[in-house]
């Protein structure tokens, strides 16, 4: 479920834009992160159960990000289970507990906040013309898109609106964890 969030996210920040909601701000250290990554593979074996109980299309959808929701694909990955899946949310809340969490809600904001700075720093590998292309693009142009193209532009220009609200501070203790993030998600 988690590894989809990474790939979707990884797939639409080909771009910039002016939309935006991020994660709310809290103080972010190493160890919280690294208990973040460490969550990672048990919140995969998870988003195999959705898959398996045909669940997943609605939990994806939940995550995409939109003008209106923002990028806080944790937080609204983990409210679309506490409504949607009570039992894999509560398989979460254990999960996310071992890995020394109060609660979900704790977890989630930090997801939240780690994505938008490994966004920040994976951004920075990007070429100009790619994230040039997405702002020329006007709003008639992005009514006169199919459907499904449109939704990935406005994804790209709302992690990139997130992208550019991360602290440079967050940014400095994801980088050197990014290389266990990748490792921890498969890529």
């Amino acid at each position: 479920m988690m590894r989809y969030v990474m790939m979707f996210v990884m797939l639409v920040a080909i771009g910039t834009g002016g939309w935006g909601h991020t994660a709310r701000a809290q103080d972010l250290n190493t160890d919280m992160v690294e208990r973040f990554i460490e969550s990672l593979p048990g919140i995969i074996a998870l988003g195999q159960n959705l898959q398996e109980s045909g669940q997943a299309a609605g939990f994806q959808d939940a995550l995409r990000p939109t003008p209106e929701s923002g990028f806080t694909p944790y937080s609204r990955g983990a409210a679309w289970l506490e409504n949607n899946s009570p039992e894999n949310f509560n398989a979460m809340m254990d999960l996310v507990k071992t890995n020394g969490f109060s609660d979900v809600q704790s977890w989630a904001r930090t997801g939240d906040q780690v994505m938008a700075a490994f966004m920040a720093t994976e951004i920075e590998t990007m070429s100009p013309e790619s994230r040039r292309m997405a702002e020329q693009v006007s709003p008639e142009m992005l009514a006169q898109m199919p459907h499904g193209v449109r939704e990935q532009i406005e994804g790209m220009r709302v992690v990139l609106e997130a992208v550019k609200q991360v602290p440079q501070a967050h940014i400095d203790i994801v980088r050197p964890l990014v290389p266990l993030l990748k490792e921890k998600i498969g890529n």
